[in-house]
Parts: structure tokens; sequence; C-alpha cells
């Protein structure tokens, strides 16, 4: 058997999903499509409107055939790491041969000149890039001006000069060039696809309407009907407000040394977030008073929820050792005796029955990533003011 994957978030699921999917059947010619999903959260940091199982849902209704999830640990951390966990997961299965992502750009061939060129780095790049760094860019959009100023000078070319230039200022595209990164570096069989995104489905733009409507009929004209049917039996969008209040309390009251320990808070860094918090009364002002060039709202926000839920560097370092992720789970699965047979070869551990869960007991990673999942959803069910599951490793799956 041979499955197309497709790494998404799905938040929410929208007709340009719908479309990513049939093209992905279409250009990999395989008849079954599985879909790797961030949990509650998003790569951004913040509360997915649809909760992990409603989303897998929603996928499933439209074609796909499982959905599978990544601890909420590895899928809330910068374009890179988000990437390589995403591809790692992927290529822990022997019979997924394509894997379909979404890009601005949609033009494979060139995302894929794109990241040979920044898995060489040669060293005239890198002393542009240090450049830009030291004028205390980002680093995405140092990588970005580097790439544009070494292609005006002439020093690189690529097939298209033009889309190349800008091609690093777009998230999709960053996400895009990552995923093709590693796939080269591992020197996979696996051939990647990518769609081109379009305006015309947004899931920004459909969580802005949610958010300022709370009416699912405002947005039901970008919704697939089988999808759209499941949004109706929502009741309650995350509380945003409540949340970006936790994580304000969370940065006030952390030791500044647990703090220097969390994930992605570089030198002195600590400084200025404890500083900048002590004094904020509202995570806006924070956010404001602490993002510079070099620190993207986005990572601050990343931070700020990693202090939340305790998330050191130790974790992501040792997760980043090992060849795969410690588990995957399946959400959601069609009652296909053959495509299961297919994705328990493996070579992670997947997590579909409760045994499968007690044989990951006596791994430490594995426990400390699913607390870190138990905390995650106990916050999302308060923030949807909805009761929350039992917390266990093992989650039964939805057979549709």
């Amino acid at each position: 058997m041979e499955i197309c994957a497709i790494i998404a978030e799905y938040n929410p699921f929208h007709k340009g999903h719908l479309n990513q999917i049939n093209l992905a059947k279409k250009l990999s010619g395989c008849e079954k499509i599985v879909c790797f999903l961030s949990q509650n959260f998003s790569q951004r940091g913040l509360p997915t409107i649809l909760d992990k199982k409603t989303r897998s849902l929603m996928a499933i209704s439209c074609g796909a055939d499982a959905v599978l999830e990544l601890p909420t640990a590895l899928t809330t951390l910068n374009a890179e790491l988000f990437a390589k966990f995403m591809i790692k997961s992927i290529l822990s299965f022997k019979e997924i041969k394509y894997v379909c992502f979404g890009s601005e750009c949609g033009d494979i061939n060139l995302i894929l000149e794109v990241a040979k060129f920044l898995n060489s780095e040669p060293q005239f790049f890198k002393e542009v890039l240090k450049n830009f760094l030291d004028l205390g860019y980002s680093l995405n959009l140092a990588k970005s001006k580097a790439l544009e100023f070494c292609i005006d000078k002439n020093l690189i070319s690529f097939g298209d000069n033009s889309a190349a230039k800008t091609l690093l200022k777009y998230p999709n595209n960053i996400l895009a060039v990552e995923y093709a990164k590693i796939l080269l570096k591992q020197k996979s069989k696996i051939t990647p696809l990518t769609y081109k995104r379009t305006d015309d489905f947004s899931a920004s733009k459909i969580r802005e309407i949610l958010y300022e409507t709370k009416d699912e009929k405002s947005i039901e004209k970008y919704i697939p009907k089988n999808a759209y049917n499941l949004i109706k039996a929502k009741t309650n969008f995350p509380d945003t407000k409540l949340f970006d209040n936790l994580l304000l309390s969370s940065l006030k009251t952390i030791k500044k040394e647990n703090l220097k320990n969390i994930f992605d808070v570089s030198e002195g860094l600590e400084n200025k977030i404890k500083n900048e918090a002590q004094n904020a009364i509202s995570f806006d002002e924070f956010l404001e008073n602490v993002c510079q060039k070099r620190y993207t709202k986005n990572r601050i926000r990343r931070i700020a929820l990693h202090a939340l839920l305790n998330i050191d560097k130790n974790i992501i370092k040792k997760a980043q050792k090992l060849a795969y992720p410690p588990y995957l789970k399946i959400v959601a699965l069609k009652k296909d005796k053959e495509l299961l047979n297919s994705l328990s070869k493996t070579k992670t551990n997947l997590v579909l029955r409760k045994c499968d869960a007690d044989k990951l007991k006596t791994t430490s990673l594995a426990q400390i990533l699913n607390e870190i999942d138990n905390t995650a959803n106990s916050i999302y069910s308060l923030l949807t003011f909805e009761k929350q599951t039992k917390n266990n490793l093992y989650e039964k799956t939805m057979f549709i």
C-alpha cells in the first residue's frame, strides 16, 4: 500500500483543505491519506479554535483516512523544529511514499532548490546572514534578507530568482522549505508535494469571523458541508483573553532561574521577559514591550506557553536526539484493516490500544511528554469551559 501524508493543523478545516486532500490523491496516485496533526495548541502557541477530536473528525469526513497526533511539546516550536518532528514522524512509516503540504508559492521545484542551498549554506551566505542577525533581525527574517541580498549581488541563482527572493517572507513557504530540508538531509525517498494556498480560504480569516460573531453560520460558505455539521455541534470556542491572562500570570510567578531553562529562552532573554511581565497589566502590553526585531511575537508567545506547560530545554534536546518521536497517537481512523496493518509497520510507538500506552510507561521521555499533553488538555478544557476527559496516555481512538 502507498500512502500520502498531509501535515496540517486544520484550524479550522475549510474548503481549501478539502481541495488539498483531493489534490494530494490526484498528484500522488495514493488512495489513502494520513494526516499528521497538532493537538489543541498550534505551532504559533495559540489554542486551536476547535479541539483536536473535532478537527480530526472534520478531516475524516472530507476524505482523510486516518489522523495521527504528535505530542504537544513537539508541535509548539519554531518552524525548523516543528518541521523536523513532523517529517521524522512521517519517516517512521514504511508505506508512506508522499507528503503534501501547503505553500504560498505552490512551486515544489523552487522549494527544493532553496532548501538544497540552505542545507549547504556556503561561507559567503553565513557571513551575510550573520550581518543581518547582528542588525537585530529574527532568524527567519535575517535568512530572507540574506537570500535576497545574495541573489541581487549575483552570488547565487535559482530557476526563478524573482520568486526565490520573496520565498522566505511567507510563513507557509518557510515551513515548506524546512520540510524539504529535512527530507533532503535524510536522503528520503518520500516525494514532497505542495499545493498553492490562496486568500479564498484562510483559516486565520475564519477564526477572526468566528471570534467576532460567535456564530458558526457566519463561516458556512468557507466550510465543506460534512465538516460544517461538526462545527454546529460546538458551543464554546477558546477564551483567548483568559488564555492571555494565564500566560501573563505564569510569567509573573515563574522564578527567573526556571524561566532561563524554558525552551527557546536565549541567554539574557529571561531578564527582559521577567521585567516586562512584572510591569505589564495585560499580555498584549507585555508583548508590545518585549518584542523587537530579534524577538517576534510568535516566539515570545511560544515561550510563554512553554513556561505555562513547563517545556524546558532538556525535553526538546532529548527528543531531537531520537530518530523518531517517542510515540504517536491515532486520533481517528476509518474502519480499514488494510490501512491499520500498514500503519502498524512503523519504527515509532503507535498508540491505538491501551496495551500500546502501557508499554510506554517505562519510557521517561514519553511519560514527560504525556504529562505535558495532559496539562495542555486541562488548560484547553478550562478555556472552552468543557469537562475534561480523564488524563492518561491512552485516549480511545475514534473509528469512523
